[in-house]
């Protein structure tokens, strides 16, 4: 009898560890993007089509995936830079609602504005490719 309870309280233990383990790995997984507001951040036009954004103080260029917030007027991209460049997937969001999205290399970006207004169904309005 006493061997049995050990190994229940054995497998409860070892059960709860593993979901704690997992809801872990989940919950920085969620917190994997960096929000940063529009002061935070210094966009320089390189001069190519390319923009190079920087942290305003420290002068390092963006890496990994960035929410840079707009705070006046509600708006706020979800992108993913390298070495300060547009390299991944690019959002852009006006008062919750998706406006723009695409993908973009530290060489090319194409991305595809879309309206939303009328009946939620998305209108490809044009294509930018440089």
């Amino acid at each position: 009898m006493k061997r049995t309870i050990k190994r229940t309280v054995g497998k409860t233990a070892y059960t709860l560890l593993i979901i704690t383990g997992i809801l872990f790995v989940a919950s920085a997984n969620v917190h994997a993007q960096n929000e940063i507001t529009v002061g935070e951040v210094k966009v320089i036009n390189a001069g190519d089509g390319r923009l190079l954004f920087r942290e305003y103080k420290s002068e390092k260029p963006l890496n990994g995936q960035h929410r840079i917030i707009d705070g006046y007027r509600s708006e706020y991209r979800l992108a993913e830079f390298e070495n300060g460049f547009y390299n991944g997937s690019y959002q852009f969001f006006k008062s919750d609602k998706l406006t723009e999205q695409g993908g973009a290399t530290t060489r090319k970006r194409n991305i595809t504005r879309m309206d939303f207004a009328t009946a939620n169904i998305p209108k490809f309005s044009k294509t930018e490719a440089s």
